[in-house]
């Protein structure tokens, strides 16, 4: 995936370390594009940032190194929760004290008292999962982990939901359950984005037909299990007899699809 593209003034070249971790900041603040484009006393820079509306500007080559974290402040203690040094070592590793060698960083617009808009927290989580299919083993961690000079990013990150804080989980996929209308006979099938764009395509077929009331089908199967990559609008049915023979039925035509 490519985003718009901004150069950081300050870019530390290649990377020395393997990308060990996803590093999140907030940045107390708007404007951070431009701010950080331009020389800063503090030599400040970030692969990635998220902007109020949610748009995605990079500003490093994932290649590079960025200078998000002050590596002569590096903390020892632990708190509060999730953060602390533990965990950072955890994730780290031998470049524990060398941080900006083996991360990816963002800064999302905003402050830590308050977090992401939910705009941002999409973003965020699409970004995630793009970085993550180049480097499927990297940790997630937030500026706290490294500092004490600040609570940047704040108790507002949604962690889980990226696939939780600390060395890497994978985030299982939700599980569905649906129920056909019975005066059609039915055959479903689950549609996923593919991780290069936004048009849905065909992931797979079940092996189960849903059968008009009182048939066999009907009475073995009114309800099917399955696990779905992507949002309930990502069901679709297609019906091969009966009352809607030949259409494709969304959720709420024909279809109730609940959560598991």
């Amino acid at each position: 995936m490519t985003y718009p593209y901004v150069q950081a003034a300050n870019d530390y070249g290649p990377r020395k370390g393997p990308v060990r971790a996803f590093l999140v900041h907030m940045a107390e603040g708007g404007g951070t594009v431009g701010f950080l484009s331009r020389h800063n006393p503090r030599g400040v820079s970030v692969h990635y940032v998220i902007e109020y509306s949610g748009r995605i500007v990079q500003m490093l080559a994932e290649s590079h190194a960025s200078g998000s974290l002050n590596p002569n402040a590096i903390r020892t203690d632990d708190g509060p929760e999730p953060y602390g040094a533990s965990v950072a070592k955890a994730v780290m590793g031998s470049w524990w004290h060398d941080p900006n060698s083996a991360v990816i960083s963002v800064e999302l617009e905003g402050f830590e008292q308050k977090g992401p808009n939910i705009d941002q927290r999409n973003s965020l989580a699409s970004l995630v999962a793009d970085v993550r299919s180049r480097y499927p083993q990297m940790g997630l961690l937030g500026h706290r982990d490294f500092t004490n000079e600040k609570q940047c990013p704040g108790p507002y990150i949604p962690w889980p939901k990226l696939g939780g804080h600390g060395p890497y989980h994978p985030v299982p996929a939700p599980s569905y359950r649906i129920r056909i209308d019975p005066r059609a006979t039915v055959r479903a099938y689950v549609l996923k984005r593919p991780k290069t764009g936004s048009t849905y395509c065909i992931e797979s077929w079940t092996d189960t037909v849903w059968g008009p009331v009182g048939s066999s089908a009907a009475a073995s199967a009114p309800v099917h299990r399955f696990t779905c990559d992507g949002s309930s609008a990502a069901l679709t049915t297609l019906v091969t007899s009966g009352t809607y023979k030949g259409q494709h039925l969304r959720v709420g035509h024909g279809v109730t699809l609940e959560e598991n």
